[in-house]
């Protein structure tokens, strides 16, 4: 987020919520990096994404960082 600009969850709702409509319309294409051993599925992508959504619009002042 920091390389974009982004630094309060307020920020990633739209970018957000248009990657989650960019994967629902668009399923097989992204189904494809699903990996061998069945650990995180674009089921569960989709998931984690759509839960990050829900907390950015419930907690708009939150901090947002990434790390590797």
């Amino acid at each position: 987020p920091e390389e974009i600009g982004i630094t309060t969850a307020s920020q990633m709702v739209v970018p957000l919520g248009k990657a989650i409509d960019e994967l629902v319309a668009n399923p097989d294409k992204y189904k494809a990096f699903n990996p061998p051993n069945g650990y995180g599925s674009y089921e569960d992508f989709v998931s984690l994404c759509r839960s990050v959504l829900d907390n950015c619009r419930e907690y708009p002042d939150a901090v947002v960082e990434a790390s590797a």
